[in-house]
C-alpha cells in the first residue's frame, strides 16, 4: 500500500500472504454389470460382457490440463462426461468414462491368468501430476463338463432291445462327445466296454461336439455295450458314459438224422427220423428241409400231417420257436435188388426265413450243422 501527500514524498509498505498450490486428482474404477447379472455377477462364459465406469475427480485447488485416461482392456473408452467444454479438469469437476470388455475363451481357459479373476487397470495422466491408477476385478468361474451319446446304426438305443439287426450284418457305432462346460478340454479318451479303445480327441472347445466311430458285425441275441468319455482337467477327472443296444435277429438251425435199422434186408420197412432244432435267438419261420429218398428206397408214409411232400422231398416248417425242436419220421421200404449196397440219405435246410449265424441254406456243405446224412447197408 502507498500513501501520498502535498508536503511529502510517497511512502509504501507491503504484506505477504503465502498461497498454497495443491493440485490433486483421484481415479476410481468400478464394475457396473457382468453378463446382465449386475455389478456382482460372475464370468462363466466366453462372450460375457463386463461393463465398467471410471471416475476422475479434481480434488485439488488447481485446474488440471492435458487430462487423459487409458485402460488396456477397454479400447475405446467413451467419455468423458462432466467436462464443461474447456477440456480442463477444473477444481471440483468430475469426469466419467465408460467402457466394456467381452470375455474371451482364453480368459476362461487360463482362469483369468491363474488367479480366478479378470483384472484390469485404468490410469489417469495430466500435465501437472504423476499418473494415478485404479483396478477392478471380476470373479471368473470354471465349470468343466463332458457328455457322450452312443448310437447303433444311427439309433440312440439307450434301452434294450434297440434296433433289430440281421446276424452278420454291418454295424457302425457312433460316439458323439460334447464339451458341456465352459473351458477347452484336451486329450479326451473315448473307450468302449466291449470294443476297447475308440480314440482320443485332442481338443474340444465349449459347446462343440466331435464324433468317433467303430465298426463291427451283428452277433445273435441281445447285445449291449457302453461308450465312455474321460478327461482330466485341473487335476480332477470328468467322465460320462452311455449305453447302446441292438438285438441280433437270426435262427441257428441244425439237423440230425437217424434210422431205426441201419442194416435192413430187401423188402424191410425202415424209418428215418429227421430232427430240426432252432438254437435261436429268433423264431425261425418259412423253413424248408429237403430230404429226398435215395434210389433203392420206396416211400411209404410220414407223420408230417401234410407238411412233407414225398414227390419233392420237401418238409415245410412254418414256425419254430427259439430253443425248440421238431421231428419228422419217414417210412420207406428197401427195394429188391439192393442187397449188398449202401444207401445214403441226406437232409438239408434249403430255405430259411432268418439268417443262420453258422450255416447257409442249400449250399450242400456237409460240414455245416444244417445238413445231416446217414448210411444204411442192405444185407445180402
Amino acid at each position: 500500500a502507498t500513501v501520498s501527500s502535498n508536503e511529502l514524498p510517497d511512502e509504501s509498505d507491503s504484506a505477504a500472504v503465502q498461497i498454497s498450490v495443491g493440485p490433486n486428482y483421484t481415479i476410481t474404477k468400478t464394475v457396473t454389470d457382468v453378463g446382465g447379472e449386475g455389478p456382482t455377477g460372475t464370468v462363466d462364459a466366453a462372450g460375457d460382457v463386463i461393463s465398467y465406469e471410471i471416475t476422475v475427480e479434481n480434488t485439488g485447488n488447481v485446474s488440471l490440463t492435458g487430462v487423459s485416461v487409458s485402460d488396456p482392456l477397454l479400447n475405446p473408452l467413451s467419455g468423458p462426461t462432466g467436462d464443461d467444454g474447456n477440456s480442463i479438469l477444473d477444481v471440483g469437476e468430475t469426469w466419467i468414462y465408460t467402457g466394456s470388455y467381452t470375455v474371451q475363451q482364453s480368459d476362461i481357459d487360463s482362469n483369468g491368468g491363474g488367479d480366478g479373476d479378470i483384472d484390469n487397470t485404468a490410469t489417469v495422466s495430466s500435465n501437472e501430476l504423476p499418473d494415478e491408477s485404479d483396478s477392478a476385478a471380476v470373479q471368473l468361474l470354471q465349470t468343466p463338463g463332458i457328455d457322450i451319446e452312443k448310437s447303433t446304426n444311427g439309433q440312440d438305443a439307450d434301452t434294450a432291445p434297440g434296433p433289430s439287426l440281421t446276424v452278420g450284418s454291418p454295424i457302425t457305432w457312433s460316439y458323439v462327445v460334447t464339451n458341456t462346460g465352459n473351458v477347452t478340454l484336451t486329450d479326451i479318451v473315448v473307450t468302449d466296454s466291449v470294443l476297447g479303445a475308440v480314440g482320443t480327441i485332442a481338443s474340444l472347445a465349449p459347446g462343440v461336439s466331435q464324433t468317433l466311430t467303430m465298426n463291427g458285425t451283428a452277433a445273435a441275441g441281445q447285445y449291449v455295450n457302453t461308450g465312455t468319455a474321460t478327461v482330466n482337467y485341473g487335476g480332477k477327472e470328468y467322465t460320462d458314459s452311455d449305453d447302446s443296444h441292438y438285438f441280433g435277429a437270426g435262427a441257428d438251425l441244425s439237423l440230425t438224422k437217424s434210422v431205426d435199422n441201419a442194416e435192413p434186408q430187401e423188402g424191410d420197412t425202415i424209418v428215418y427220423t429227421i430232427t430240426l432244432t432252432n438254437g435261436g435267438p429268433s423264431t425261425a419261420t418259412g423253413v424248408q428241409v429237403t430230404d429226398a429218398l435215395p434210389a433203392g428206397l420206396t416211400y411209404v408214409s410220414d407223420n408230417g400231417g401234410g407238411a412233407y411232400d414225398s414227390g419233392t422231398g420237401v418238409w415245410s416248417v412254418a414256425s419254430l420257436a427259439s430253443g425248440s425242436s421238431m421231428s419228422l419220421a419217414i417210412s420207406a421200404t428197401v427195394d429188391v435188388g439192393t442187397a449188398g449196397s449202401t444207401l445214403t440219405n441226406t437232409a438239408e435246410v434249403t430255405v430259411a426265413g432268418q439268417p443262420d449265424p453258422d450255416s447257409t441254406p442249400n449250399n450242400h456243405d456237409p460240414d455245416e450243422d444244417d445238413q445231416s446224412s446217414i448210411d444204411l447197408t442192405v444185407q445180402s
